[in-house]
């Protein structure tokens, strides 16, 4: 994305195909309706960086004047200084004007864009086409990550192969590379979707296409190239038109504007269809700060809830500032100074953005600079996932308490664990037993097994939904799926020990990932075997996080009603009722309904303020959960389940 031609040689079909790719970006990023598959302009990107790396890299080979170094040098400082000013600019945005919140969250996203490694951040946290997205200031970063980690590997690989052998060689190595990692983009885009949209190795194959542009070049009559270039672009055009965010991306799909760019590079004829005006052309050439600068824009739309006329501007208002800053900071003087011979101020700039970043998020987002009520700074920090570093007993592996440990994952007990002198139930063994939707029941359950005198175990781990087989919500190369099948075979070689089990988890991932049924035989088994299953209803689902919208009503005074922040909550609701009719047709199987712990309501009042129970759009936090638990145990019509956990067989 970031890499430009050099003036000398300057192809102005490849400047206009930047100039195509990213209208087309930023018209999918603001009006997604109206071009489906713009973001496929990104791939596009993608093949010109491959194309341009190789030609950089082989002709300094070929002319005895490629330098390691110097290649990185050049990198370094065509990429950081306006990715530098971006998130400078950001960093000193948020000191003003973002919660602490948020402003912790910006301080990682900087850092880890900075680093390039935000692709992995963001693999992690989020979906590229969820609507929480346009809550990350710097989730178009990830490209540039994968960028960058291709440029550190891309030349050493080359320089190993020519040590070893010929031009011929390697032209055969890079076609069958180029197609081996097709094939690896494919089979991930179908079985692990997230990885596949943001990680090198499903998106260097791209790079490699056009790599292979430049090691087999073809030439062609003026009638032929023009040909090519219509059939290049077209081909462009419809992978905008035809493809969606529903699509697995990249992956087969992802050749069609990738053979469409090779072509038109191939073709070598100077000209695009249509051909390219000044306009154009000034696009092209800034292409990289138009694409930086015009995600920031869209975030901070939708964080004040503008749009209409806001998004119309902020579409041009993109194009604008972009050219600004290629004039004036990717062209400009701003980082030229030199030591030895070195421009080194971007990278230095860049260091210390990176720990600043790393500050803030461990600072917690500099809440100092509000003066926060002493009343209410329990309440704040009570608004988390219940974890083992705060005396619970979800083993997390998105934080440092992860351990893959068959004992260390399941001996943990929470409720009142000493003998109760008052008159007490029957002692009975219970487990619960899930994914983090079971984790952050946690502190509902020990609230109320405390108010009962007993305890309870607690197994539950990432992504580790209630089965007897290997399925997985999450990614397979995450150490949460290793606990997770350790979770698993403890849960089956034990689960007739136990009186109860409570099964929890994020019951619409569960549905829409296709593995309900195999709970449903689980139930279906361990009930049959006498065991009582209570079934916990997942929360209701934002599309957006209302937390967010609570301190910022907290600290600027924005209006917060949850009903603001969408509903992504059809897989949820419906994988609800599935089970909830599954339970009514086993009888010692019991379901836990939405309205037995929120009694409907989307918050609670804690201090005089008026908090969700949600945490993170999805998960409840602590202090949601203990609300929760006193909703539940003030409720009547749950005492026939109250009465079965704790005074049944």
């Amino acid at each position: 994305m970031a890499e430009k031609q050099k003036v000398k040689g300057f192809r102005s079909d490849i400047n206009a195909l930047r100039a195509y790719a990213v209208i087309a970006v930023v018209l999918y990023h603001f009006y997604p309706s109206y071009l489906l598959g713009g973001f496929a302009g990104v791939d596009v990107f993608f093949v010109i960086s491959g194309y341009l790396m190789t030609s950089i890299i082989f002709s300094g080979i070929e002319n005895n004047k490629f330098s390691l170094m110097k290649f990185y040098a050049d990198r370094v400082n065509r990429i950081l200084p306006p990715l530098f000013f971006v998130c400078l600019t950001l960093m000193l945005y948020g000191y003003f004007f973002l919660t602490p919140m948020d402003y912790r969250e910006l301080g990682v996203h900087i850092a880890s864009s900075l680093s390039f490694l935000s692709n992995f951040v963001y693999w992690f946290q989020t979906d590229y086409f969820d609507a929480s997205s346009l809550e990350k200031w710097l989730l178009h970063t990830w490209s540039l990550s994968v960028e960058w980690q291709f440029y550190i590997i891309f030349p050493i690989f080359i320089l190993f192969l020519f040590r070893f052998f010929c031009l011929k060689v390697i032209k055969s190595i890079f076609l069958i590379l180029t197609f081996g990692l097709l094939m690896v983009s494919i089979f991930f885009s179908n079985f692990s979707p997230d990885s596949a949209y943001y990680l090198l190795h499903t998106r260097a194959w791209e790079m490699l296409a056009g790599s292979l542009a430049f090691l087999y070049p073809l030439k062609f009559s003026l009638i032929k190239s023009r040909a090519l270039v219509v059939i290049g672009f077209l081909m462009i055009l419809a992978s905008y038109i035809v493809v969606h965010d529903s699509s697995n991306w990249p992956g087969y799909l992802a050749l069609i504007p990738v053979l469409g760019a090779v072509l038109i590079i191939l073709a070598s004829s100077g000209f695009t269809v249509p051909k390219p005006v000044s306009f154009f052309n000034h696009i092209g050439l800034s292409s990289y700060s138009v694409y930086l600068w015009h995600w920031p824009i869209l975030v901070a739309i939708n964080y004040y809830s503008l749009s209409g006329i806001y998004l119309f501007l902020g579409f041009f208002l993109s194009f604008f500032i972009g050219y600004l800053s290629f004039k004036y900071i990717e062209r400009g003087s701003l980082f030229s100074y030199k030591v030895l011979n070195v421009k080194f101020l971007p990278a230095l700039c860049s260091v210390l953005l990176v720990f600043f970043g790393v500050f803030l998020y461990f600072s917690g987002g500099l809440p100092h600079r509000f003066n926060t009520d002493e009343d209410h700074k329990d309440v704040f920090e009570g608004l988390v996932m219940p974890f083992r570093s705060n005396g619970y007993c979800f083993n997390s592996f998105n934080k440092s308490d992860g351990l893959v440990d068959y004992r260390a994952g399941t001996e943990c007990y929470l409720g009142h664990k000493e003998p109760s002198i008052n008159d007490s139930p029957k002692k009975k063994k219970v487990l619960l037993f899930g994914d983090s939707y079971a984790g952050h029941n946690e502190p509902f359950f020990d609230e109320i097994f405390k108010n009962y005198g007993a305890a309870f175990q607690s197994v539950t781990t990432n992504w580790c939904f209630p089965s007897f087989k290997d399925e997985f919500t999450g990614p397979l190369q995450h150490d949460s799926y290793k606990q997770c099948l350790l979770n698993r075979e403890f849960l089956k070689s034990n689960y007739k020990g136990y009186d109860s089990i409570i099964f929890a988890a994020s019951w619409g991932k569960v549905l829409e990932k296709g593995y309900l049924d195999s709970v449903l035989k689980l139930i279906n088994d361990i009930s049959y075997s006498g065991v009582d299953v209570y079934l916990v209803a997942a929360p209701f689902n934002y599309s957006q996080n209302p937390l967010k919208g609570f301190y910022r009503s907290y600290y600027f005074g924005f209006n917060f009603d949850p009903s603001d922040f969408g509903n992504k909550d059809f897989y949820f609701s419906r994988a609800n009722e599935i089970l909830f009719d599954y339970s009514n047709s086993i009888d010692n199987v019991y379901f836990i309904t939405r309205k037995a712990m929120f009694d409907d309501e989307k918050t609670f009042t804690e201090r005089g303020l008026e908090v969700p129970f949600s945490l993170d759009g999805g998960h409840i936090s602590v202090l949601g959960a203990k609300a929760a638990a006193k909703v539940f145990l003030k409720n009547t019509n749950n005492a026939p389940i109250i009465n079965q956990i704790f005074y049944g067989k």
